[in-house]
């Protein structure tokens, strides 16, 4: 029986009090399983995603969770320009204390993710620079080396550019399970 990563019961949702999108939702995602959420636009798809991850709050909401989400979203600009390499370290902020730079264990977690995908000669770039699927294949990093075992990434349409083996390849890493079916 696979591990239970996020599931929820009775889960009402919406942006207004009382007035939930749809019928108390069910739902249940366990651990290797790609779970996808479609329907038409404007429906309450992305609005059902930043509630799982705490961004808004459920009207109710009986369920669990698993300790670390990473959300990868359909479109990611940052504020100012970054490296590649600190983009992935940004996953690791949560393991990072509070004024302190990223360890050597750190550093070396973000270049072994780049090196296992096959782009570590991409650390020194701009990532503001890079294509759309690129960005997202980083943001994906980003989420691995956040978790590492006990990762869940929550994508918002991110597959589509990314290429087919290195979504495989993240299988492989640490906490990966991109390639799972």
């Amino acid at each position: 029986m696979s591990l239970i990563r996020l599931s929820t019961q009775a889960l009402a949702y919406g942006y207004h009090a009382g007035e939930p999108f749809f019928p108390p939702l069910e739902l249940c995602c366990r651990a290797g399983e790609i779970t996808a959420i479609l329907g038409a636009n404007g429906r309450g798809k992305t609005t059902l995603l930043h509630t799982l991850l705490g961004f808004f709050a459920a009207a109710s909401w009986h369920g669990a969770a698993g300790r670390g989400m990473g959300f990868v979203p359909q479109l990611f600009t940052p504020p100012f320009s970054y490296s590649v390499l600190d983009m992935v370290l940004m996953g690791r902020a949560g393991r990072i204390a509070l004024f302190s730079l990223p360890t050597a264990h750190d550093i070396a977690a973000a270049h072994r993710a780049l090196d296992m995908l096959g782009i570590a000669t991409l650390a020194d770039h701009d990532f503001s620079k890079l294509s759309g699927g690129q960005r997202q294949l980083h943001v994906v990093l980003q989420c691995l080396v956040a978790f590492h075992d006990d990762s869940n990434a929550i994508a918002q349409r991110p597959l589509f550019g990314v290429v087919q083996r290195q979504w495989l390849m993240c299988a492989d890493m640490p906490g990966g399970r991109g390639g799972q079916r």
